[in-house]
């Protein structure tokens, strides 16, 4: 829960060194899962990416909007064992469709994913939330290209 609450103040908030402060304190708390270390690790390499930019004053080599491949094949390899672990756990099956959505472009599959999410039991309010979220995102997406305008959605 940790690792949401830093990822809703870096991203959403802006407030990436109590963002940052919140990923320590999850790292120190007892019980994290594979994937709940994964995600710590990845917020961690964004920060040294953002901190090492900051100091050398070069943001032209900082560029965390192009994907490496070799990255996302190994998260592909992650995510898919953990879904293998653990299918009918609501969050793994939220986080496969949030991949195929947001990293390879697949936004059918992934929204089938996300429909197979909601009938997996035992969903918390935060995967609910989550699987709201990404249900608006679908619906002002898919009436934006009916009705021709830009598909920029703004939650």
């Amino acid at each position: 829960m940790i690792i949401w609450y830093s990822s809703f103040l870096i991203d959403v908030q802006g407030s990436y060194q109590s963002g940052y402060t919140e990923l320590q304190n999850s790292k120190k708390a007892s019980g994290a899962s594979v994937l709940d270390r994964f995600c710590i690790f990845v917020r961690e390499q964004e920060h040294t990416q953002k901190a090492s930019a900051a100091t050398s004053g070069d943001s032209a080599n900082v560029d965390l909007d192009t994907l490496e491949p070799d990255a996302v094949v190994l998260a592909e390899r992650i995510i898919s064992a953990g879904k293998l672990l653990m299918p009918h756990q609501p969050y793994m099956i939220i986080w496969y469709s949030s991949f195929l959505i947001d990293v390879q472009g697949s936004y059918q599959s992934g929204y089938t994913e996300l429909q197979n999410s909601k009938k997996a039991s035992g969903a918390s309010v935060l995967d609910r939330f989550c699987i709201f979220v990404r249900e608006q995102e679908h619906t002002q997406k898919a009436s934006a290209a009916t009705s021709g305008d830009s598909a920029n959605v703004d939650l």
